[in-house]
């Protein structure tokens, strides 16, 4: 049986081609895929080619085995319909499989998570972005009452800072350069959304009238914008950098304001269990916990364009053009 699949054939280049599904194993399951979503952040990188060719897929997800050389297939949010397996019950149910873009996924059993039957399946297409923010949130460890600041609008940044809005801090400011994005992060709950310049004009009245920032995220992929969060964030103050960027540099200034403070710095990586959690925190627990909050935030109101399987070429072209009204696209199949 053969898949139609979405490769990245050169950089700023995708094309449907064929791969042969293998013979289905006992603990297979045959899936006829719905809708898959694109990553807002990492598959622009990936699309652009901002990425060394070297680099593994990824490391926790199977299915992505080999590197970035082209041409490759990538994505991890798929959902779909239960066609065959060995457990008569589950045949016809609806599933989230970490998969890359494919219109017949064929998986064990135990690497897919069954729909419950009040969750849509686009809201869980943000699976994957819902478990980033809450391992940035975990890794970040936000106290009752602290001000936080979240660089960066996108699905991730959304989500977090929808998560932050609901567990007591006493001030939560978001900071995108994009207008659509700014009104999202009021809707999330935000106390302030504010452009980059806006922000930068005001920090320097928070960092002399109330010692800075507790926490800062940087979720923009822009690796410049470490800086702002270097600036905004007060004595012992901690830096969530949760953007991968790539092959993407950029000087960060670590001098006196970073010195003096004793910032702490911190790279959160949603493919790990950060050390303090790994006893307690399974895997499956931290999966529950995000459909916990998929179900609290109901992040499907953020898709904002659709694309057939076939126009997958224009859908990646609108990610990476830079359209202010793009959050979360899908592709149908």
């Amino acid at each position: 049986m053969r898949a139609r699949a979405l490769f990245h054939v050169d950089s700023s280049q995708v094309a449907l081609g064929e791969v042969e599904l293998p013979a289905r194993g006992p603990r297979d399951v045959l899936v006829r895929v719905i809708a898959s979503a694109i990553s807002p952040g990492t598959e622009r990188l990936i699309f652009k080619g901002d990425v060394p060719e070297t680099a593994p897929l990824d490391i926790s997800i199977s299915e992505l085995g080999g590197t970035f050389r082209y041409p490759f297939r990538y994505g991890y949010a798929v959902v779909g319909e239960v066609m065959e397996a060995a457990e008569p019950e589950i045949v016809g149910q609806r599933v989230f499989a970490f998969h890359p873009h494919q219109d017949l996924i064929l998986m064990p059993a135990e690497h897919l998570q069954i729909l419950p039957d009040e969750v849509p399946p686009e809201r869980a297409l943000f699976l994957p972005s819902m478990e980033t923010a809450v391992s940035l949130i975990q890794d970040a460890v936000p106290l009752l009452g602290e001000r936080a600041v979240i660089f960066g609008q996108g699905v991730v940044g959304l989500l977090t800072l929808g998560i932050l809005a609901r567990i007591g801090l006493s001030d939560l400011v978001a900071v995108d350069p994009i207008a659509l994005r700014r009104q999202w992060s009021m809707d999330f709950g935000a106390r302030m959304a504010l452009d980059p310049d806006e922000f930068l004009q005001r920090q320097e009245k928070i960092l002399s009238d109330e010692e800075g920032y507790d926490l800062a995220f940087e979720l923009s992929g822009r690796p410049e914008v470490l800086n702002d969060a270097v600036r905004s964030v007060g004595m012992d103050g901690r830096i969530v950098a949760g953007s991968w960027y790539g092959t993407r540099s950029a000087p960060i200034a670590l001098g006196m304001e970073f010195h003096r403070r004793r910032q702490r710095l911190l790279a959160s990586q949603v493919s790990t269990i950060g050390s303090p959690l790994q006893l307690r925190w399974s895997k499956s627990r931290r999966m529950a916990l995000a459909f916990e909050w998929l179900e609290r935030l109901r992040p499907e109101r953020l898709i904002t364009h659709r694309f057939p399987f076939d126009q997958c070429q224009s859908a990646f072209e609108c990610l990476s053009g830079g359209t202010h009204d793009a959050l979360q696209i899908l592709l149908e199949y």
